[in-house]
């Protein structure tokens, strides 16, 4: 936002004014929304919590003892507790999607290259996503709708003509196909009983409204996560490279030591990281190839004490992968938390995951 700082949760920041908007924020401003603020985030976004030495963290709505989850927790738990309609958020690791569910709100992950990030600040540049945090999956898609398609400021970004999501939002899911995670690789249960209890209270919701569930076992997602996160750390460092040498006292010490890790990586890293991703996408695109959506829990367990980093298990190799990916809420546990349910869509295929998302919703109001 043109004349405000744009600190990124860091003290190297904090003092440098924005000389523009973001392409987001001009896109949102044209279709007549109201920019009010900005919100709390980790440090440089490099956590899946809220954790945050320099501003502090983030409190979550529903119990003030426990975390927001990140790293756009401050868009999370305004979203949640009523202070806007909407909020946006970045995701490189499951950073729209872990705040969204243990806040209880909708949060989407769009195709990778179908949002511009100009003007923010980035993580990674190859697996940073934006998109929309709401209280529904209307309002998710109305804001998608105004804030997605091709920039030339941004070379990620691709030129793929913008579905009308919202005149397709009702559509319902009758004759889809919809995978239902199994193994995940990970050799544990996929969350607590809670957890899956809710999260195929979400399933039946989509079986109710004709759609087909299809178990399917992705055992792959464990090395998705482990090359995400060396994808991840190696750009990073990439970008810190000049602040780590020049002001490196400026960092908090959970963000200065997960970059100075990252030059632990050899020489050659990215390359294998590339080609690996590369395999593990023509895999994963063959096994889900008959599927039109896939689910997962969005999270294994409740939201974690107050700046405790949330797990990304589940939505993490979604970034690898560059797809789209929604949060929304589907119950809550007996102490009132939130528990969600994750959709994931072909590539350039957000609308068949809102579609989802609106049945899934319907059938659970109280969520």
């Amino acid at each position: 936002m043109r004349g405000t700082p744009t600190t990124a949760g860091s003290k190297i920041l904090a003092d440098r004014p924005a000389d523009v908007d973001a392409e987001a924020v001009a896109r949102l401003e044209r279709a007549g929304a109201i920019i009010i603020g900005k919100t709390r985030m980790p440090e440089f976004a490099y956590s899946p919590g809220s954790n945050n030495p320099h501003y502090g963290p983030t409190r979550n709505p529903h119990d003030l003892s426990r975390d927001a989850g990140g790293s756009s927790s401050g868009s999370g738990a305004a979203v949640a507790d009523g202070m806007v309609f909407a909020a946006l958020g970045s995701d490189t690791g499951g950073s729209i999607r872990i705040p969204g569910a243990l806040c209880g709100i909708v949060g989407f992950k769009p195709t990778f290259g179908r949002v511009s990030l100009d003007g923010a600040v980035p993580l990674s540049w190859s697996l940073d996503h934006l998109g929309p945090m709401t209280r529904s999956v209307t309002d998710a898609a109305l804001v998608l709708e105004a804030i997605a398609g091709h920039d030339p400021k941004d070379p990620r970004t691709r030129a793929v003509p913008v579905p009308p999501y919202l005149a397709a939002l009702n559509d319902g899911v009758r004759g889809l196909r919809i995978g239902v995670l199994g193994d995940d690789g990970a050799g544990e249960p996929l969350g607590t009983s809670e957890v899956e209890a809710a999260w195929r209270a979400g399933l039946q919701a989509l079986a109710a409204g004709g759609a087909e569930l299809v178990p399917v076992d992705l055992p792959a997602m464990a090395e998705m996560r482990v090359v995400n996160y060396a994808l991840l750390a190696v750009e990073a460092a990439v970008f810190h490279r000049r602040w780590l040498s020049e002001r490196a006292a400026d960092y908090g010490e959970f963000a200065r030591l997960r970059l100075l890790a990252a030059h632990a990586f050899a020489p050659d890293a990215m390359i294998r990281a590339q080609q690996a991703r590369a395999a593990l996408r023509a895999a994963t695109a063959a096994r889900c190839a008959e599927l039109d959506l896939l689910s997962t829990p969005t999270m294994p367990d409740i939201a974690p004490p107050l700046g405790v980093p949330a797990p990304t298990r589940f939505t993490a190799p979604f970034n690898f992968l560059g797809w789209p990916a929604l949060t929304l809420p589907v119950g809550r546990t007996r102490a009132g938390l939130p528990l969600a349910m994750q959709l994931v869509g072909r590539p350039w295929d957000e609308a068949t995951v809102l579609r989802a998302g609106r049945v899934v919703e319907a059938a659970t109001p109280a969520a």
